[in-house]
């Protein structure tokens, strides 16, 4: 009988619940990339200034000074580079509608792995 009711009960809340291993997490921004990897647009989600949100996979609980990401998802520091103290949601939106997704230390450190991938390609070829 309790077996049942339990039953019933999570079958009225079905739609409700949220998978395992999956978490409800207000996403202010997405991220539309190409099958390249490549940035087509960045949507806005956000309504009177609250997120919507999304199903998405569990956060890793990142602990400690090694940053680990999240799969598929994050915050916009970790993701955009965004100061989290000094986020402002209609500069951020400016950036997006100029076409600006990286700030200069995230250009920077992403031409250094750019170029030390190119370096280790032309020492492959050597060999």
């Amino acid at each position: 009988m309790i077996l049942q009711a339990l039953y019933d009960y999570y079958k009225c809340k079905s739609d409700q619940l949220v998978p395992f291993g999956m978490d409800r997490i207000g996403l202010s921004f997405i991220i539309i990339i190409d099958g390249d990897g490549k940035v087509v647009r960045i949507e806005n989600t956000q309504e009177d200034n609250v997120a919507k949100n999304f199903i998405v996979a569990k956060s890793n609980g990142r602990t400690g000074t090694k940053k680990v990401p999240n799969m598929f998802w994050d915050n916009l520091e970790y993701t955009l580079g965004y100061n989290k103290k000094e986020v402002n949601f209609s500069k951020i939106q400016q950036d997006i509608n100029d076409g600006v997704v990286l700030d200069d230390k995230a250009i920077k450190e992403k031409e250094t792995i750019e170029s030390d991938i190119q370096k280790t390609k032309e020492k492959k070829d050597i060999h």
